[in-house]
């Protein structure tokens, strides 16, 4: 899905970005790790359940544990899941993206060749880019 999203932003922006979303989820992934974290501990604390080793903790605290861990990553997996609400990459415009890609990608292969043989940059114009 990351690579599907880099060639949008390839094509959008002209440049590839595929290091710096991988990058991007990577962060997004720890910093969840470490908000998880953050969260559920003084919660748990917070509802009287004793983390500390050899500790005894009442039914009602491992009650709360119990629901901490199963109602919290349904909470968050359904957060995330609302982020992608309204996606709209599916298979046929990504196809269509690739293409565009592909055309782009065979018109500027030919720009060195025309830049070596002019000694004048060459610039990748596709033709319904040059017709505007």
């Amino acid at each position: 899905m990351l690579a599907d999203v880099a060639d949008e932003v390839r094509l959008e922006q002209g440049q590839e970005q595929l290091s710096l979303i991988y990058a991007l989820n990577a962060l997004a992934a720890k910093i969840a790790s470490a908000f998880a974290i953050g969260l559920t501990f003084p919660l748990l604390a917070r509802l009287g359940y004793n983390a500390a080793a050899g500790a005894t903790n009442t039914p009602a605290a491992i009650h709360s544990l119990e629901l901490a861990y199963i109602i919290g990553p349904i909470v968050f997996v359904m957060l995330g899941g609302a982020c992608v609400i309204g996606w709209k990459l599916d298979a046929q415009k990504h196809a269509d993206i690739r293409r565009q890609l592909d055309e782009r990608d065979a018109v500027y292969a030919e720009a060195p060749i025309l830049e070596s043989l002019s000694g004048e940059p060459g610039i990748a114009v596709l033709a319904e880019d040059a017709k505007a």
